[in-house]
């Protein structure tokens, strides 16, 4: 799974902020729903997990999701902030927002050093 194209990007240390151009085009929303697309909330745990991985260095996907809230959906054409915090060397907190919104939060917990 790919990720949108990216408006600005810009992190220190333990947080990450990305903007994303959320287009109605992008394949996610092919049947999710016809005449009223949203952006599934897979997607939106996907995006944050990988890139979470990415940036954090951490070399799998999370071992467990430690809460999951959507509260508003992410509706194209728009813009989409996700802000990423590690909170421990294994913990990451995830939100995605947009003018003033909050659409989806989380926190994720990766493996250990020791597995």
């Amino acid at each position: 799974m790919t990720i949108p194209q990216i408006i600005l990007d810009s992190s220190d240390g333990d947080n990450v902020c990305i903007d994303f151009a959320i287009d109605g085009n992008l394949p996610w929303f092919k049947g999710h729903f016809p005449g009223f697309p949203i952006l599934p909330g897979v997607v939106q745990l996907d995006w944050a997990a990988r890139i979470a991985s990415e940036r954090f260095g951490f070399s799998a996907t999370p071992r467990e999701v430690l809460k999951l809230k959507f509260k508003s959906v992410i509706i194209p054409p728009t813009e989409v902030k996700l802000t990423l915090s590690r909170i421990s060397p294994v913990e990451v907190q995830f939100e995605f927002t947009s003018a003033q919104q909050q659409h989806s939060s989380g926190k994720l917990r990766y493996a250990g050093r020791d597995g």
